[in-house]
């Protein structure tokens, strides 16, 4: 079999390449046989990826990973599914670019908040899903785990922890802003993910902190989050059939297909309402008519991006300080695939020349012995510039 890293490929999008409203199009339903299907029509052992700005497939191969094979078995997939991307949009790589592209997401480089805290929990989950189902095996799977280790030593390292923000910060920014520190009174919270945990604590923390309902369209899994956090609970045909006659704030974060929230919701406000509406759903939860009533202001993903932005400027030194601990950790996985494959091609030589006696187990324990050497020495320090 092909060494490892030349069997090792990436590819994805993100709201970069088709926006959010594209991004939410192309993500896959939660559904265990539809990770299989992509792993399958792949070819290859899968962790699949999917957060509100990015859909990304890390893969390994049987045999060596080849970028064009990789794009062309994407686009057929997404063909299939009824959804045409260009091969432009999508993004490539094999070898050790797919590394360093899964290295940088861990550590949040890659994000549309430079140093945000979510992204890595993202992957670990995306990681137990693989392992769970069976989709990645040990070396795909101990690759994720080295990129999140150093993602810890970035925020170890550097103050991109300290001085970032994640989206959902973002979107408590804009809702502070509108509302100042006694928060709004009365407020509408759709989704029960980490973002509308962080959001409901956060308005649960302000000193005007005033009613709260929380609402997922299965009502057992709100009412799970609600008692926790000690707030209502409500399914979302619930809140359909009998919407509020006031809410100051409707914030909602799903994995809908389709658009949540219209014109209905806000049939039974009362005249003169004001709304704030913060859409972090990918694809969008809200209809974009929402928009167009009267007393509502509607905050969405691209309204977050000149945010975001403006904090990376802010950041500009500890990134570049987070890209030399990439490139570090990097190098280092690179010597030791060298050493795996020199380790391998000279027990192939001394096996066929002179030990071709030797057991099986034998065999298996001088590889072992000589690739854990191998790993050890590719850790050591290699000089200033390592």
């Amino acid at each position: 079999m092909p060494p490892f890293f030349e069997r090792l490929g990436f590819v994805g999008l993100s709201y970069r390449e088709v926006g959010f409203d594209g991004l939410g199009s192309l993500a896959l339903p939660d559904d265990l046989s539809q990770r299989r299907e992509l792993a399958a029509a792949l070819g290859a052992e899968l962790v699949y990826l999917s957060t509100c700005n990015r859909v990304e497939c890390y893969v390994l191969l049987s045999e060596p990973a080849r970028e064009g094979e990789l794009r062309e078995r994407a686009q057929a997939l997404f063909a299939r599914r009824g959804v045409e991307v260009r091969s432009e949009q999508l993004r490539v790589e094999v070898g050790p670019r797919a590394a360093r592209h899964l290295f940088e997401v861990c550590a949040a480089l890659q994000s549309l908040v430079v140093g945000e805290t979510e992204i890595a929990g993202q992957v670990r989950r995306a990681l137990g899903r693989a392992r769970s189902e069976g989709t990645a095996g040990p070396r795909l799977a101990g690759l994720v785990e080295r990129a999140l280790a150093c993602a810890k030593r970035v925020r170890r390292e550097t103050q991109l922890g300290e001085l970032s923000l994640s989206v959902s910060s973002l979107a408590v920014r804009k809702i502070n802003d509108h509302f100042g520190s006694q928060g709004p009174r009365s407020s509408v919270v759709i989704g029960v993910g980490d973002m509308s945990r962080k959001v409901v604590r956060t308005l649960k923390a302000q000193p005007g902190a005033g009613d709260i309902l929380l609402v997922n369209r299965t009502r057992s899994r709100a009412e799970s989050l609600a008692a926790e956090l000690g707030v209502r609970a409500a399914s979302f045909e619930e809140l359909r059939a009998s919407p509020p006659e006031r809410f100051d704030l409707l914030f909602s974060a799903t994995s809908s297909r389709e658009p949540l929230v219209g014109r209905s919701l806000f049939a039974r406000r009362r005249p003169g309402s004001q709304t704030v509406v913060v859409d972090l759903g990918v694809p969008a939860d809200v209809h974009a008519e929402v928009a167009d009533l009267p007393g509502v202001r509607l905050v969405a993903m691209r309204h977050l991006t000149l945010l975001a932005e403006r904090n990376s400027v802010l950041l500009q030194g500890e990134v570049a300080r987070a890209h030399e601990i990439v490139a570090r950790e990097l190098r280092v996985l690179e010597r030791e695939a060298e050493g795996e494959r020199l380790v391998e091609s000279g027990l192939e030589t001394l096996f066929a020349d002179g030990l071709g006696e030797v057991a099986s187990e034998d065999k298996a324990l001088l590889r072992s012995f000589f690739s854990g050497l191998v790993g050890r020495l590719a850790r050591q320090p290699q000089g200033a510039g390592s």
